[in-house]
């Protein structure tokens, strides 16, 4: 369903939402109306990579971006990049942001608080010595009987640095929002890495502190059209010794 949109638009974004999205048909609909339910007071843009899907998904962005052009800004590739390589985030997304924040979220994940934008960015504002803040999530598997379960600790620390982001990830993509531009360039061992997520936190954190906040604003889903989620989920989970 396309529901009307709290954000409004200006020549200069406050936040880049940055979605990267695959075959994600049954999914991208509850994506985008997490994005467009955010109450804000700042301007906010859409910024969405599909990456050729051979599904709908395209079709369901299309139908999205007729109804918020000035906001909901798509780019449709003609042939899979992921295949090739390429990573959404480091090179096709962040290249095209002009957000002075970056908020991420996959085509396959949602928010669930529509004041989650504004709550991050209002501390970020606030708190220069921050360079990440990220939140609780709720992780759903799609396709066997596991039990829901927190993405982290209720009563997880609220304030952390990188060194303790380099004994394991606990910054699930979809709760982040970062301040752009901290680093510069990507080095070049970032397109060795298997994963974007987590060594893009590193980089980041580098510049600053992190903020936990234990809301659940957002949900993370396990599915089988993304494997290599569940991979990544499950090495979290061990590192942490998450049993929720």
């Amino acid at each position: 369903m396309i529901r009307s949109t709290a954000l409004f638009t200006a020549d200069k974004p406050m936040v880049s939402i940055c979605c990267s999205t695959f075959n994600h048909e049954n999914f991208i609909g509850e994506a985008l109306d997490g994005f467009l339910m955010q109450k804000c007071d700042f301007p906010v843009e859409i910024l969405i990579h599909e990456d050729c899907s051979t599904d709908n998904t395209a079709v369901i962005i299309k139908e999205y971006q007729q109804k918020f052009s000035d906001i909901i800004k798509p780019k449709f590739q003609k042939e899979n990049q992921y295949s090739k390589g390429v990573k959404p985030i480091s090179q096709l997304l962040l290249p095209r942001s002009q957000g002075k924040y970056i908020a991420l979220c996959e085509g396959d994940d949602y928010w669930t608080d529509p004041y989650k934008l504004q709550n991050q960015v209002d501390f970020l504002e606030a708190n220069e010595d921050f360079a990440i803040c990220h939140h609780n999530m709720q992780v759903i598997y799609e396709e066997n009987n596991n039990k829901p379960h927190l993405s982290n600790p209720p009563d997880g620390e609220k304030f952390t640095t990188i060194e303790t982001l380099a004994h394991g990830n606990y910054i699930y993509t979809a709760s982040c929002v970062f301040r752009d531009g901290l680093f510069g360039e990507f080095p070049n061992w970032f397109a060795k890495c298997p994963i974007g997520d987590y060594p893009l936190h590193m980089l980041n954190a580098q510049f600053g502190k992190i903020r936990y906040f234990p809301e659940i604003m957002g949900v993370y889903r396990v599915h089988n059209g993304g494997v290599w989620e569940y991979i990544k989920i499950l090495f979290t989970e061990k590192k942490s010794g998450l049993t929720y």
